[in-house]
């Protein structure tokens, strides 16, 4: 009778414990599954904040190329598009000017004065846009002034607007994914009670599974778009790097990675607009997806940059990279966009690589052929080889120590005599050039340098650090009576910069100059744009006292007619043209030639890279008047080039 009270007493024990365990087991389900829905609300809610700052910034753009079309002429677009386009900004710029939005973006380092400003100048811009009319190029100035005062902040704006919804909608996915591990966990103790509550434990399990089979499906819907680039809908950085990783893991990786840039995709996006430009790489990213269809992936970094996997042979990559290339170019946007592109591309296969590589390295490898292809024209395919490593090695040195040695001014300028032909040689004007050694004995050459600023955004700073040495010289000069004019190396790609002519005037108040006497010696002009912002750069420099000249003539392809305009250009000739006169009459012949084409423009040439004196005298000999190179003077240090001028 005992052992049946004691096993009753037993049974009502773990009964009780069972009972006990099961309504903790469920409180937190329902603790947990609480937690999931309020961790979802609220960064929804401010998800949406943020999608519509994202809007704000595309609605300004409309407004801003509506109005512009509108006062050229265009029939494309008509005023009330253009108030249309007005309103509907109005309307954001109000709604997103509150505490709501303020608290979505929850970082005090954003520009948080932009939308009040915004909200302050909307009758500015609703008198812009009345002042507006169709053919009248001129009546786009005030709006056009808006833009450059706000564009580009609402274009970071809106890009942290974006970066911080990523943020959250990554954040968000990740607190689900914890709250289903600890639900997960909590059906391994309904499992473990399944014997006392069998009938109980089957239905929280069902309800659980459905609540599991949600939350599966939301976590997956997240993932997929997380890695996937919105604007293309194929793969994104992320999906990339997850697709490599994959491959990677075979015992012996087979695949390449088929780097992709756009040429002059800049240039499309600022003459036709931003819905022109995404519409371009929708249609980019349209012939990737259907050269990965069946195998491999299509990527966008973002800009218009693309990445290709492709399983199998180096040759399987350059076929398929060949036949995009092809079709990229075959692209039209219609008879509205009558415009041809072109698409670079840099291959590096996993082989190519000695060792266990990672993908940073590889993509490396790619992007440095990529380089390679927009140095040697564009429009073209070029495969990494193992010799290219020492050389991106040296590339990866300078980008990584350039932005330190310009901010610590370690950067010396050395100035070159630039002669007087007519004159027994006497020194006529210097040249600024640039000298950097990375270590004692290792001098950086020029040409590389400059190379290595351009494209990692460090030729303004460079060329303001220049100018101003040059700026120091020509004021030393000045005090002691010495006048004379020194040329700055200067990339006419910096005549795009809408910063530009208040940035110099900057640098001349701050050095003290009343006379520049410098010569901006224009370098990578063929691909000058010729918009507004170059001309009125061109304009405003020249009544600043500087005078210009191109660099190079004659070895690369030209586009001077905007700097024709400009009084007193100059002509340095390039000095491969100059070195092969001695030995090619082919050479003498173009010389000849270009001096004649030059001289119909009354304009001054310098010959550049006269290193020797035969060169020297045929120089002299067709008509030039200037000359530069080691057979005249090396370049001096300056207090060498400071005394060398004082005492001739």
């Amino acid at each position: 009778m005992s052992k049946v009270k004691n096993a009753a007493a037993l049974r009502r024990s773990l009964f009780l414990v069972g009972a006990i365990a099961l309504v903790t087991l469920s409180f937190a389900t329902f603790h947990e599954v609480v937690k999931l829905q309020q961790g979802v609300d609220q960064p929804l809610y401010y998800s949406s904040r943020l999608e519509e700052t994202g809007r704000m910034a595309r609605e300004a753009g409309e407004l801003f190329d509506y109005a512009e079309q509108y006062a050229r002429g265009s029939d494309q677009y008509s005023y009330d598009d253009v108030m249309l386009a007005l309103d509907i900004f109005w309307s954001r710029v109000n709604s997103i000017n509150t505490r709501s939005y303020t608290e979505a973006f929850g970082d005090k380092d954003i520009d948080s004065v932009l939308v009040p400003e915004l909200a302050k100048a909307l009758p500015s811009f609703d008198d812009a846009v009345r002042s507006l009319e169709s053919g009248n190029t001129a009546s786009y100035e005030p709006l056009y002034d808006l833009k450059v005062k706000f564009s580009e902040r609402l274009g970071k704006l809106a890009e942290f607007a974006w970066s911080r919804r990523t943020q959250m909608q990554t954040h968000l996915a990740a607190t689900n994914l914890n709250i289903l591990s600890r639900i997960q966990h909590i059906q391994v103790g309904f499992v473990a009670i399944i014997v006392l509550f069998l009938s109980y434990v089957v239905s929280q399990l069902l309800i659980t599974r459905r609540l599991n089979t949600k939350l599966h499906n939301l976590v997956e819907e997240k993932s997929t778009l997380l890695l996937t680039d919105p604007l293309t809908q194929i793969a994104n950085r992320d999906g990339f790097e997850k697709y490599v990783n994959q491959l990677s893991a075979f015992e012996k990786p087979d695949f390449s990675i088929v780097l992709m840039d756009l040429d002059g995709f800049k240039e499309v996006n600022d003459a036709l607009g931003h819905s022109v430009g995404d519409r371009l790489l929708k249609d980019v990213a349209c012939i990737l997806s259907s050269q990965s269809a069946d195998e491999g992936l299509a990527c966008r970094f973002g800009g218009d940059e693309f990445a290709l996997v492709v399983p199998g042979s180096l040759n399987a990559a350059e076929a398929c990279a060949e036949h995009i290339r092809a079709q990229v170019e075959a692209l039209t946007l219609g008879q509205e966009y009558p415009i041809r592109f072109s698409i670079s591309a840099g291959i590096c296969h996993w082989s190519s690589l000695s060792g266990d590589c990672t993908i940073d390295e590889i993509l490396s490898c790619a992007d440095f052929s990529l380089y390679s292809a927009k140095e040697m024209g564009k429009n073209r395919i070029v495969i990494f080889q193992a010799s290219m490593q020492e050389q991106y090695a040296s590339r990866k040195l300078i980008h990584s120590l350039l932005p330190v040695a310009i901010a610590e001014q370690k950067i010396d300028v050395h100035f070159q005599p630039i002669v007087d032909l007519t004159k027994g040689r006497a020194i006529f004007a210097l040249e600024a050039l640039i000298r950097w050694n990375i270590s004692e004995g290792h001098p950086i050459e020029t040409k590389k340098l400059i190379e290595v600023a351009e494209t990692n955004g460090q030729i303004k700073a460079l060329t303001c650090l220049v100018l101003r040495r040059a700026l120091r010289l020509s004021k030393r000069l000045h005090d002691n009576n010495l006048t004379l004019n020194i040329a700055v190396n200067f990339s006419a790609l910096l005549l795009s910069d809408p910063n530009l002519a208040s940035e110099m005037t900057a640098i001349l108040e701050e050095e003290r100059v009343e006379e520049t006497n410098i010569v901006l010696e224009l370098s990578k002009y063929e691909e000058m744009e010729g918009n507004s912002v170059s001309n009125r750069n061109l304009i405003a420099l020249s009544k600043m006292g500087f005078n210009f000249s191109i660099d190079d003539f004659g070895c690369t392809s030209s586009n001077i007619r905007t700097l024709l305009a400009v009084e007193d250009i100059r002509f340095k000739l390039a000095e491969d043209i100059v070195r092969d006169v001695v030995v090619s009459n082919t050479a003498r012949e173009l010389l000849r030639g270009l001096v004649s084409f030059i001289s119909a423009f009354d304009a001054m040439i310098v010959a550049g890279g006269v290193d020797q004196e035969e060169q020297a005298q045929i120089v002299q000999d067709v008509g030039i008047r200037y000359a530069q190179g080691d057979c005249f003077y090396s370049a001096l240090t300056e207090d060498a080039a400071f005394d060398l001028v004082a005492n001739q």
